[in-house]
């Protein structure tokens, strides 16, 4: 099996883009007195878009892992349970499923594309997104969080990590487990079977692409 995220800083820039907006075009048609409201309102808005942005890093992105659940509801006679470690009630589905090599591997690809989907809705797309490089070393607990892509890329990849532990972190608090060498990595790598499809993560995204290294 070959091994192997939506950028927020688009989405939080555009409501203060359109505010801006709007705050000029009442300029044009209102008192001074009505200018200086609009003004005002418009620092309200990029400081409480500046202040979503700063508890997005803080947060990790937390959100409920609806492309993992959305695959399992496929399924309606499957008593899916969330809290467990998704891979493993893969492994139960197969067993209810009866699935021989080919259904296995059919359905198996299908959650690859959903594991390599809810990578991005929690962490980012684009490898150029501070942001999310941002949001991956909240994950390993680093505090504080470098302020540049350069610092971050260097962080991250000099840590040996599972990526599939990025999207079975549920609670924003608890940090991804780190291992103390890629030898380490590896054995954990294979015995729990926890592989990204290299071939779906360069379709949908670069920076996951870009983290994925060869195990062995």
């Amino acid at each position: 099996m070959a091994n192997t995220w939506f950028s927020l800083r688009t989405s939080l820039l555009r409501p203060v883009a359109r505010s801006i907006s709007i705050a000029a075009h009442c300029r044009a048609k209102s008192t001074s007195t009505g200018t200086k409201k609009v003004t005002s309102k418009t620092a309200q808005t990029v400081k409480t878009v500046e202040t979503v942005k700063v508890k997005s890093v803080r947060a990790g992105r937390a959100v409920k892992p609806d492309c993992i659940e959305r695959f399992f509801a496929r399924f309606p006679e499957f008593d899916y349970q969330p809290t467990a470690p998704f891979l493993d009630e893969f492994k139960r589905l197969k067993e209810l499923k009866e699935w021989d090599d080919k259904g296995e591997r059919r359905e198996k690809s299908k959650l690859q594309e959903a594991m390599v989907e809810q990578f991005t809705v929690m962490y980012g797309r684009e490898e150029t997104d501070l942001l999310a490089w941002q949001r991956l070393c909240n994950a390993l607990g680093v505090n504080p969080v470098p302020k540049t892509l350069h610092e971050c890329r260097q962080l991250v990849s000099r840590t040996h990590v599972n990526l599939v532990d990025f999207i079975e972190r549920r609670d924003p608090g608890q940090t991804v487990q780190k291992f103390a060498s890629e030898e380490d990595l590896r054995r954990y790598t294979h015995e729990t079977e926890k592989y990204y499809n290299r071939n779906a993560a360069k379709r949908r995204s670069s920076l996951l692409s870009r983290l994925l290294r060869h195990i062995i």
